[in-house]
């Protein structure tokens, strides 16, 4: 069994902000392009880790099915 926690700012720290001044007037800008998430996996392997083989039946045996 394996379990996985990531996450990817939680705490919205990670922001673009800019200040730009001008003669008259000043401009402030606040970018978020990161979405905070936060992700919890599970993963289990069920049974062996070999495969059997299956049979099957070439097309000449079931050719004759339908006669």
């Amino acid at each position: 069994m394996a379990l996985q926690l990531r996450a990817n700012d939680i705490f919205g720290w990670n922001k673009t902000r800019s200040k730009e001044s001008y003669a008259g007037y000043s401009m402030k800008q606040t970018f978020n392009g990161h979405t905070a998430y936060v992700l919890f996996s599970i993963s289990y392997r069920f049974g062996r880790d070999k495969v059997n083989n299956v049979w099957r039946a070439s097309k000449e045996e079931q050719s004759g099915r339908t006669k």
